[in-house]
């Protein structure tokens, strides 16, 4: 007599896969070029903004060109430090504040479109320094017509060495 398998096959296959999914990847044993990243993570400051377990301050950065009153009433959570992304968004619009909140890191890896515009696709391009010069082609949106431009903001990073900008965007991988 054959017996009912109360799990098949598949459905423990996609249960096995759907548990590390919850697990993720910062629970799997760091390779050296990650090691490395998470040592370039802290030596360049980046924990001053991006700051560990959260990977957020959740503080207010200011949007390019934006100087917020002396009497906000969110002066305590604002960072005097503009990361010289496109005030666009948050000076031109209804929504606009003059501020963008300091993202967590936790799974960047995975959410794609960097920017406040989604002009970068990848890590490896956002720590690109050529996306700051006008001849630059992003892999995102570019805007209607336009076939290449600068994408500033961010400069973090830039300056790196690349096998040190290849080690931080391993890090960034495993969060």
């Amino acid at each position: 007599m054959r017996q009912l398998e109360l799990y098949p096959t598949r459905t423990r296959h996609l249960h096995a896969v759907s548990s590390m999914a919850i697990i993720g990847p910062s629970r799997r044993v760091a390779n050296s070029s990650e090691g490395s990243g998470k040592g370039v993570f802290a030596r360049e400051g980046c924990a001053n903004c991006h700051t560990p377990p959260l990977y957020t301050n959740n503080k207010l950065t200011l949007a390019y060109g934006f100087k917020p009153p002396g009497d906000h009433p969110n002066r305590a959570d604002i960072i005097e430090l503009s990361v010289g992304t496109d005030p666009g968004t948050a000076l031109r619009t209804r929504k606009g504040t003059g501020f963008y909140k300091v993202p967590s890191l936790k799974g960047v890896w995975y959410r794609g479109r960097y920017g406040h515009d989604g002009s970068v696709t990848t890590l490896e391009e956002w720590f690109n320094p050529a996306r700051l010069k006008s001849e630059y082609v992003p892999n995102g949106w570019k805007g209607y017509g336009v076939e290449r431009r600068a994408v500033p903001g961010h400069e973090f990073g830039l300056r790196l060495p690349q096998d040190e900008r290849d080690a931080l965007v391993a890090f960034l991988k495993t969060l």
